[in-house]
């Protein structure tokens, strides 16, 4: 039994991989091919921060920039990518990251649980992988605090797959109608778009397979 569970997993693992290493391959040849802006980024940045008043979002995010795009909840502070010319893929991201920022202004509660969870997942991850892995190799046998730890982050994890799609899936919506409102359009957008909610749900099948697997080896 445990073999074929084996044998399983790994077909699953390579398979994932693939999928996930081709989206992201086409993602990449999409943001070379992108357009350079023709218009000022940083004035369409400041055009769309003056923008959010129509949504009566009135706490006026941070705008910095740095390393990566993302939008931090704590801080309320998006964070541009430092480039010498940005191109319509990075417009995109950027409007991707200020309907981050729309939709917690609007659902406050839940982006700050879904902080929290993001703020979680990983540690318990890995402390829970850990403790599996000693019972797996001094063969303890499950216990309460076995099936406690194990359930918890169980839980995180389904979680975080409930709210992905929702999360990512409504800042797009806003970053194609911010593009429409800007007159900018690309119809290849939408399957960016999906390949890169697709690779965030197998970047955390990755961490939640190996775990499950390991759940199922103690307890069989």
């Amino acid at each position: 039994m445990i073999k074929y569970y084996f044998i399983f997993y790994w077909v699953f693992l390579v398979i994932a991989f693939s999928v996930y290493f081709i989206n992201q391959s086409i993602i990449n040849r999409f943001k070379k091919k992108s357009n350079k802006l023709k218009d000022n980024f940083n004035s369409l940045v400041s055009m769309c921060i003056d923008y959010r008043k129509s949504f009566e979002c009135n706490n006026t995010p941070n705008v910095i920039y740095g390393k990566i795009y993302y939008y931090d909840t704590s801080k309320n502070t998006i964070n541009i990518e430092k480039k010498t010319s940005y191109s319509e893929y990075d417009l995109f991201v950027f409007l991707h990251e200020f309907g981050h920022y729309i939709e917690c202004q609007r659902c406050h509660d839940i982006y700050y649980f879904i902080n929290i969870i993001n703020l979680c997942i990983y540690p318990i991850f890995f402390i829970t992988f850990t403790i599996d892995i000693v019972y797996l190799i001094n063969k303890i046998n499950a216990n309460m605090f076995f099936y406690i730890i194990n359930l918890v982050s169980v839980i995180i994890f389904i979680i975080k797959f409930l709210f992905i799609y929702a999360i990512e899936y409504n800042a797009s919506e806003w970053a194609l109608n911010f593009l429409k409102y800007l007159n900018k359009k690309d119809n290849k957008i939408k399957q960016i778009i999906r390949l890169a909610i697709i690779n965030q749900y197998l970047f955390y099948l990755f961490l939640f397979i190996p775990l499950s697997f390991l759940i199922i080896f103690i307890l069989i």
